[in-house]
């Protein structure tokens, strides 16, 4: 979400440098699947999937609204990053991401996401 500072929301952008934040708050999309994995060095690696995905050019400005409700961050985010390098059980991860970003969502009056066992799958 720090990339939201960086997005300008009058104009149709030329990069995707806000491409993680545009996707989270994508209005159009209404799913979301969440996966975890680790390397050999412990490094974790986080996947988020989105349906419909999002961050297609010439659909920029009716799909990532200006924020306008919601104050400050959402207050599950540093709890929720914290268990990156943790073991954890997986649906309640899941359930949490699901949350964090339904809170960012919120701040940019967009319809809130519901978790996709499918899309989960996906991302692992």
């Amino acid at each position: 979400y720090a990339e939201e500072a960086q997005h300008q929301y009058a104009k149709e952008p030329t990069t995707l440098k806000t491409g993680h934040f545009t996707q989270v708050v994508w209005r159009d999309s209404t799913e979301l699947g969440v996966g975890m994995s680790r390397n050999r060095n412990g490094e974790v690696y986080v996947v988020c999937n989105y349906n419909p995905a999002g961050n297609f050019l010439g659909s920029f400005m009716e799909n990532v609204l200006p924020p306008g409700g919601g104050a400050g961050s959402p207050s599950k985010s540093r709890s929720f990053t914290a268990k990156l390098g943790q073991a954890v059980d997986e649906h309640a991860w899941q359930q949490e991401a699901l949350m964090v970003h339904n809170e960012y969502r919120r701040k940019h009056r967009v319809p809130d996401l519901r978790i996709s066992g499918d899309l989960n799958a996906a991302a692992k």
